[in-house]
């Protein structure tokens, strides 16, 4: 006999059923996760197995709130396995399981193996009336399970929210039967339609259990035998579940009205337990091979006058009604096969906009039959019961929203000398309706529901507390906290001192064993400045610090250290003045050592230099650093070398820009008596003098003027100026003449502009070609001063003249002139 509840809805739907035996890498039977999957047992798809030719049967006896007996039927030569909640319960391989504690929501299971072949069969065991809760803050073990408070993590786990739901909004969930009514103590049969069920409307027949096994039971061999106690009144609703060769449709079906309608947005949860009785589909399915699994469906309207049923004959319409106001709410699988065990399956859901008012379930052919093209109509027993509908709330408070955190402080049980003796204040976070319950060992403290808690020392023995928090109708737990005496440890110190004088690089690191008995590390200066909460104290120099060390209960252990100061480098330094020029790094900067560990290093603006009391430099800063053989360093002062009366020379010029041929004056402006002074002019053929004081210039190209001067003393400077030259070549040579002999245009000749330096040649040729005249000079000219100016014939005349500028540069020129007579 099984303990399900003994009330139940049956249905006749096709289903089919059969199971593989995978290869299991999953040892299945000790508690482990063999293959590191996070699956252990039965939840390892390893070990999942449907064996149609193995029977798994558990039978249920001696049943209550304290523990069961479970016993498998017809065990025969099979190897068994026991489990709970799908975890192998090791040992457990007889016939019989004895469970003593509360059982209320243990899933056992049992799993049978033969000649590699098994089966799996799973018992939810269910106490009739319910079990009383463990109470989580009493101290007693209220469920008799053996467990108690936190230690019976069914009841007082914290690890989920408790969910909010509203009353169950199906009438009749567990369809019980009318026995007032004569049409419902004889036979009759399918197709009338009875009120049997209050509240279901049926698409078949109504009946009891007595009717089916009093009317039925010859015929179907009695499939709801393993549901029910037979001394009890169950319910349920038997029929054909049929289906159409062209819509594969359903036609069984029952309809109920809910208590009220749903609200519109809400979250709501339905429920029911499912499972295959018999029919012809069993039977049929050894025309499939693998896994065959039967849709029930689920249906809402919000029409009060819908009838979402219909049932057709072989010829006629006996009674029927459509689905046009219903819409699918969602779909079920389940698997057929042979055992006889209730699945309960759940489907959330959020509610339309339009409240629903009715709901309603049918089958629906298998995809299997649909595929294999099975189109004909068949039997098959179903069960269906308490079927659960109701509104599920949001949380007020989440875990999460939840701190937990506890907080651990020592009490001070004495003062004095006397040796440390403390006591442990556990102390919890203040929050919003908050309630607090303290553990020990995860059973409750009667009466310490305050946020902190105070154990003595003499109570510190190891033992572990943990603090629950509720806030609304969540929970959470705070880490465990374990109350055990100091552990003793020993000690030491590892000291770098300070490697050189006025450094601070001094480092304590305290050694202690074990690391784990030392909870606290302050270190603070003599003021009482805190330097440091970590282990090492670093960058320390002479001063004074002192170090509490605090134990797991704050007894403290307080160390004092001054680091010595080593023998100080010493160095100063100083500068003269630059005496005469800058260029020639005649200042002088001066060192002062002493100290130290040689051999030593010397830097000059880090650049490393031999060891002298004096460097010449030039003007400018510098810095002396000193590194000894210890890599102890000493860095003085950065001085400034100067040149008293700096040397200043300035170019004057009139101009920058001059024309091809134009001379420069220049000049120049000192802060120096320059009367002994050396002078050197560039570039070289621009100057009539290149070392006097004041030349003159004539440059012939663009570039760059530049003086030079060394005083008396040596000082030398640069001065420089660019000169842009202008490349006009200015000539002027007429195009007639009149040789008349009145002095005036008598002769040609070239007028030459300053760019020109000479005429290199000057010709002068007829019109047939002959030359009548050749010179050379600034003073060339046609016709000679020699010459009879009578004898000068008039006419055109050709002229050949090249001329040499001041630049190098000579170019020649042509072109005629008219002799006027």
């Amino acid at each position: 006999m099984f303990p399900i509840p003994p009330r139940f809805l049956l249905i006749i739907l096709l289903f089919f059923g059969a199971g593989v035996l995978g290869a299991q890498s999953e040892n299945c039977a000790d508690g482990v996760d063999n293959d590191g999957n996070g699956l252990v047992d039965l939840a390892d798809p390893d070990c999942d197995c449907r064996s149609r030719d193995l029977l798994a049967i558990v039978e249920t006896m001696d049943l209550s709130c304290g523990g069961v007996r479970l016993t498998a039927l017809f065990p025969g030569s099979l190897d068994l396995q026991w489990y709970r909640n799908d975890t192998a319960i090791v040992g457990a391989t007889g016939d019989t399981l004895t469970f003593v504690g509360n059982p209320e929501g243990v899933e056992f299971g049992l799993r049978y193996a033969r000649d590699g072949e098994c089966n799996v069969t799973r018992e939810l065991i269910f106490v009739a009336g319910g079990c009383s809760k463990e109470d989580c803050a009493n101290g007693r073990d209220d469920d008799g399970d053996g467990l108690v408070d936190l230690n019976d993590v069914l009841d007082c786990d914290c690890s989920t929210v408790p969910e909010i739901t509203e009353g169950n909004l199906i009438p009749n969930a567990s369809f019980e039967a009318r026995r007032d009514l004569p049409e419902c103590q004889g036979c009759y049969f399918s197709g009338e339609m009875l009120p049997c069920v209050d509240a279901w409307l049926p698409g078949n027949s109504i009946t009891t259990i007595e009717h089916v096994l009093r009317c039925y039971a010859q015929r179907i061999n009695s499939p709801f035998l393993p549901y029910v106690d037979l001394g009890s009144n169950a319910s349920l609703i038997g029929g054909f579940a049929a289906y159409e060769a062209t819509q594969i449709t359903t036609i069984e079906t029952a309809m109920v009205e809910l208590r009220e309608p749903t609200v519109p947005g809400g979250t709501y949860r339905l429920t029911f337990n499912l499972d295959i009785a018999g029919g012809d589909l069993i039977e049929m399915s050894s025309m499939l091979s693998g896994e065959v699994f039967q849709n029930l469906s689920w249906y809402y309207s919000a029409v009060p006058d819908s009838t979402p049923y219909r049932f057709r004959g072989r010829d006629s319409l006996i009674f029927g009604g459509d689905w046009d106001n219903w819409t699918p709410l969602d779909s079920v699988a389940i698997r057929v096969d042979r055992n006889r065990q209730l699945e309960r399956f759940q489907i959330d859901f959020t509610a339309p906009a339009e409240p629903i008012r009715y709901l309603a379930f049918g089958g629906a052919m298998t995809q299997a039959l649909q595929q294999a093209e099975v189109f004909f109509d068949y039997e098959i027993y179903w069960v269906l019961d308490a079927v659960d509908l109701r509104q599920v709330l949001p949380p007020r408070v989440r875990p999460e929203d939840i701190d937990a955190s506890v907080t651990r402080r020592a009490i001070v049980e004495n003062a004095g000398g006397e040796a440390c003796r403390r006591g442990l204040l556990l102390t919890g976070r203040e929050g919003p309706d908050y309630r607090y319950q303290w553990y020990r060992d995860g059973v409750a403290l009667p009466g310490a529901t305050a946020m902190s808690l105070s154990i003595p020392s003499d109570e510190m023995d190891g033992r572990t507390y943990q603090l629950r928090v509720e806030a609304g109708d969540a929970c959470r737990l705070s880490a465990p906290q374990i109350a055990r005496p100091p552990e003793p440890f020993a000690v030491s110190f590892s000291i770098d001192s300070l490697q050189c004088g006025g450094d601070t690089n001094g480092r304590i690191v305290p050694l202690v064993e074990p690391a784990s008995a030392v909870t606290s590390y302050v270190w603070r200066g003599r003021s009482g400045t805190v330097l440091g909460e970590q282990p090492v104290l670093e960058a320390l120099d002479t001063s004074l610090v002192r170090l509490r060390l605090e134990d797991s209960l704050g007894c403290p252990y307080d160390y004092e250290f001054q680091l010595p100061q080593p023998p100080p480098l010493s160095l100063t330094t100083g500068a003269e003045p630059v005496l005469c020029t800058d260029a020639d790094g005649n200042g002088r900067v001066l060192v002062d050592f002493s100290g130290g560990t040689g051999p030593f290093t010397f830097f000059l603006n880090e650049a490393g230099v031999p060891r002298q009391r004096a460097y010449r430099v030039p003007r400018g800063t510098y810095r002396v650093r000193v590194v000894d053989a210890t890599g102890c360093a000493v860095v003085a002062d950065p001085v400034e070398v100067v040149e008293p009366n700096p040397f200043t020379l300035e170019l004057r010029l009139p101009t920058t820009r001059v024309n091809l041929g134009q001379r420069l004056s220049v000049d120049y402006v000192t802060n120096r008596s320059l009367e002994d002074a050396t002078f050197s002019w560039s570039p070289e053929g621009w100057f009539d003098c290149t070392d006097c004081p004041s030349p003159r210039a004539l440059p012939t190209a663009t570039d760059t003027l530049k003086l030079r001067v060394r005083d008396a003393d040596g000082c030398v400077r640069l001065a420089a100026a660019p000169v842009t030259v202008l490349p006009t070549r200015e000539v002027y040579l007429p195009n007639a003449i009149t040789p008349n002999g009145d002095g005036i245009n008598d002769r040609f000749r070239a007028y030459l502009g300053p760019a020109v330096r000479r005429v290199q040649s000057l010709e002068i040729y007829d019109r047939w070609g002959g030359l009548r005249y050749a010179g050379v000079g600034d003073a060339a000219a046609w016709p000679e001063p020699t010459t009879d100016l009578n004898t000068v014939s008039g006419g055109v005349y050709t002229y050949r003249i090249s001329l040499r500028y001041v630049d190098g540069e000579v170019r020649q020129r042509t072109g005629t002139i008219t002799v006027i007579k």
